[in-house]
């Protein structure tokens, strides 16, 4: 996909990742100032349902307090966002789902449009998404047929992928789960085999391998950790490490109580950004099976070994389980979680 070199003036919207997730296609895009700098969370998803159509003009309209950007999407399709120009904002302020099924979806704090499942816009006038989730099954069947499922996944994983395994391994060669003896590392490769499974992209694998790395790193280094995550595996997997990693604070250290920090990560769990959702259920996925099968075995007292008590852990998991229900319905991971969950509260 192309974009325009010049967008607007003072800076531009530059693509910072396009992922392939069965029949959609996720195209990132990020402002970037006339410096050459992010303008704080000023990032536009689009959404595409089948081939991405390439950008074939873009047009730029001003008035005193915001920029409008209408980007025309191959013949029929078109985008349009607007910014506030003080803020750095990018909010949708039309849309048309024609015959390429684009969508668009942008920071927009008021949530004004509704939450857009799949980052879908919504086409019944509700703002729910029902009618976003309706056009999103009348098109793709739930990816049900033989030949839907062999679009699914990231292909064959590249070097970067080997990189971040011995990455992992190095960085987390001394833990274990807790009250074992087993090495923390087959946490860490179930993650990423969860994401891989469920069709996501090698940055959101190699996320899978490294969500846990700034979180356990020595006091005090966990923004180095991130910055060197961030220059040898580049800003997707670090941004999604970071998204993944829970009471963190501006310098990347970790801070605060076990429910500080879990109350924080869940009431941000409707703005995480989609890639870094996926990595986020595939670890609870793991988690909750794992806890469910360590209860089972060893009976309540195994709750013990935790920081948090029994009731405390339901809650996070529950929390967490209805926010990538609500905002990755139908999908694989969403259901995978699902079951995960159920069976920790059978188990509790």
């Amino acid at each position: 996909m192309k974009v325009e070199e010049e967008l607007m003036t003072g800076g531009q919207y530059r693509v910072r990742g396009q992922e392939q997730r069965g029949e959609t296609t996720h195209v990132r895009l990020r402002w970037i100032d006339a410096s050459g700098e992010g303008v704080g969370s000023d990032e536009l998803l689009l959404a595409v349902l089948g081939a991405v159509p390439g950008v074939v003009g873009s047009s730029l309209t001003r008035s005193a307090d915001t920029e409008t950007l209408e980007l025309r999407l191959g013949a029929e399709d078109s985008a349009t966002v607007t910014r506030a120009r003080d803020a750095g904002e990018v909010r949708v302020v039309r849309y048309w789902p024609l015959a390429s099924g684009w969508g668009a979806r942008g920071d927009d704090p008021d949530n004004q449009w509704g939450r857009r499942p799949g980052g879908l816009a919504d086409d019944d006038g509700t703002g729910d998404g029902r009618g976003a989730r309706r056009r999103h099954h009348e098109r793709t069947g739930r990816m049900t047929t033989l030949e839907d499922r062999k679009t699914v996944g990231s292909g064959p994983l590249s070097t970067r992928y080997d990189d971040a395994f011995a990455y992992a391994a190095e960085h987390h060669r001394k833990q274990l789960r807790k009250g074992s003896q087993v090495p923390y590392l087959t946490h860490l490769m179930s993650v990423s085999a969860l994401v891989l499974e469920h069709g996501g992209s090698e940055d959101q694998a190699i996320a899978g391998l490294l969500h846990d790395a700034v979180e356990d790193a020595p006091a005090g280094t966990g923004g180095e950790v991130l910055a060197e995550i961030r220059l040898r595996f580049g800003d997707d997997v670090a941004d999604i490490v970071r998204a993944c990693s829970d009471g963190l604070d501006a310098d990347g250290n970790r801070s605060g109580t076990w429910r500080e920090r879990k109350e924080a990560y869940v009431s941000g769990l409707g703005d995480k950004p989609l890639d870094a959702l996926l990595v986020t259920a595939a670890d609870k996925t793991h988690n909750g099976l794992c806890i469910a099968a360590d209860v089972r075995r060893y009976g309540q007292a195994f709750w013990s070994t935790f920081n948090a008590s029994r009731e405390e852990l339901l809650w996070y998991y529950t929390s967490v389980e209805r926010a990538v229900v609500e905002r990755l319905p139908d999908s694989s991971i969403a259901a995978a979680l699902q079951r995960a969950v159920d069976d920790l509260r059978s188990a509790a």
